[in-house]
């Protein structure tokens, strides 16, 4: 039996607004377990980065229950077992592409070459060349990448990606998830990928839906749209 990794029951989260309450999830249980391959669709305002903050840790729920079985402590989940790829890049304006891709491995403090993991996981997204740039000197695209390869440099258990190709042209975004993918099976990693492309999310073993805060589950993925 696969392990699991992560587990929410009856999930819920508010956010009081000036015009009103905004439910941005709305009654979600859903598991992870090790090995999965995900994809979360539906329009803007669905409720998908507020999931994939939820599983990240990022943000507290307004009512139900979440833990994190297959990954130990709650305190110490990121960047350790859960990589996380932002919907915008964020990277550290000072530091060059590799110092980014570093700061991972340096917040554990228990790599011999943070450098050399670092141009791994460049190289792995065709990126090794860019590794003396500054964020400044990047597209949107080539920036959102390496945002991708920070999040992978340390091997984390569960691998989250939030709209990781929207900043890139379609084959180069199919590019990207078929390295993600690849990367989580060498790594035995799990793999939740947050998109609106239904040609994204068939590259998933599985598909929830988000509408309206609300998950559908386990929808075939030829189904999706």
């Amino acid at each position: 039996m696969a392990e699991l990794l992560v587990q929410m029951s009856a999930l819920s989260r508010r956010f009081s607004l000036a015009g009103g309450e905004v439910v941005a999830l709305d009654d979600v249980s859903c598991e992870i377990v090790r090995g999965d391959r995900i994809a979360i669709v539906g329009p803007s305002g669905s409720g998908k980065s507020t999931l994939l903050a939820m599983i990240a840790k990022l943000d507290e729920p307004s009512n139900g229950h979440i833990a994190w079985p297959g990954l130990g402590s709650p305190a110490d989940l990121r960047p350790r077992h859960i990589g996380l790829a932002f919907q915008t890049p964020s990277l550290i304006a000072a530091l060059t592409v590799a110092e980014n891709v570093e700061v991972p491995l340096l917040v554990l403090d228990g790599t011999d070459d943070p450098r050399k993991e670092a141009l791994i996981a460049l190289d792995r997204l065709q990126l090794a060349h860019l590794a003396d740039r500054l964020p400044e000197e990047l597209s949107g695209g080539q920036a959102q990448r390496v945002t991708v390869a920070r999040a992978m440099v340390t091997r984390p258990d569960l691998l989250l990606a939030d709209e990781p190709t929207g900043q890139l042209d379609q084959s180069t975004g199919q590019s990207l998830i078929h390295l993600l993918a690849e990367h989580a099976e060498m790594t035995n990693t799990a793999l939740v990928i947050a998109t609106h492309d239904p040609a994204i999310a068939r590259q998933m073993k599985t598909a929830w839906r988000m509408d309206h805060g609300k998950l559908e589950m386990n929808r075939r993925l030829r189904a999706v749209s």
